[in-house]
């Protein structure tokens, strides 16, 4: 997989998460398993999309209400650029 293919890939479930909702950010492993692009290529795609503005990151913390040693969850979400909504929605 080339890295203009993995962006894509990545890309889209950017938007498909945000259009879903503002869905958070799942894990690693998930999205490589969602997107079919490997754990080391994931890293670079990311840093390159945040790079040139094409997403933003921003996390939210809440309190648990179950008893475990985290008393809080922090989720991350991702906002695509209002360029990327627009390409992924033309295609």
């Amino acid at each position: 997989m080339n890295e203009v293919e993995a962006t894509t890939k990545v890309l889209a479930l950017i938007v498909k998460l945000h259009l879903d909702g503002q869905q958070p950010w799942p894990p690693r492993a998930r999205v490589s398993e969602l997107t079919g692009v490997p754990l080391s290529m994931m890293d670079t795609v990311m840093e390159q999309l945040q790079a040139t503005r094409q997403i933003t990151v921003w996390t939210a913390t809440t309190s648990s209400n179950i008893n475990k040693p985290e008393p809080e969850i922090t989720k991350r979400y991702i906002q695509p650029s209002q360029n990327a909504l627009d390409v992924v929605r033309e295609y």
